[in-house]
């Protein structure tokens, strides 16, 4: 006795498209699993003291950042800053050394950041202060390094800040900073957080010193 198998249409469109939904859930693993990968390796990106730093021997690790992903390292003397009317900004500085975090950035794009670091930082402290080229006694000098980017999804910058007076060369603070932090804004942030980090980091320490 034979017994007649009947496939009904809709069975039969199921069977036909398995395979298709097979290999589209197979393909979306792999997207979410290189995915997950990267926002992995990124999150893993934390600021270190950077040996090649002059501050470096100064730098301690700061009590204020709990988590120690977004201004992990200071160093500061306590200050008057209503005293300085003036203010050098050095040349920004792209980090050479082997402990440098860059990541998928090429010279090039280092160059055009730290450029746009230069611009960002020159604007907003030229309202607190007359940007001049000569030391004295009422005129500090203001030295950034970029240090780390990340310019792919997800993005993040990390740059030392080292603030002196120009005429006693002291150094007054000194600390690396990192945005966004290590936590689920690293995480989901775009590729434009080294521009978004150097703005609002330009914005902090123009607040700081007013």
């Amino acid at each position: 006795m034979k017994i007649q198998k009947r496939i009904t249409p809709a069975f039969g469109l199921l069977l036909r498209m398995a395979p298709k939904a097979v290999i589209c859930a197979a393909l979306g693993l792999a997207l979410f699993a290189t995915l997950c990968l990267a926002l992995s390796a990124c999150s893993a990106v934390k600021p270190v003291k950077y040996s090649s730093l002059a501050s470096w021997p100064y730098l301690r690790v700061n009590p204020d950042d709990r988590d120690g992903t977004h201004m992990p390292y200071r160093y500061a003397l306590p200050q008057d800053w209503s005293r300085y009317r003036k203010l050098i900004l050095e040349p920004i500085q792209i980090y050479g050394g082997p402990d440098a975090e860059f990541h998928h950035v090429s010279d090039a794009e280092r160059s055009k950041l730290a450029d746009f670091m230069q611009s960002t930082f020159a604007e907003k402290l030229a309202t607190r202060f007359d940007l001049v080229n000569e030391s004295g006694a009422d005129t500090l000098r203001v030295r950034l390094t970029l240090t780390g980017a990340g310019t792919a999804l997800p993005g993040y910058v990390i740059y030392a800040v080292e603030i002196l007076d120009s005429s006693s060369n002291q150094l007054i603070e000194a600390y690396i900073e990192r945005y966004p932090d290590g936590g689920l804004s690293s995480r989901l942030s775009s590729p434009d957080a080294p521009k978004t980090g150097i703005e609002r980091g330009a914005a902090e320490l123009l607040a700081q010193f007013r």
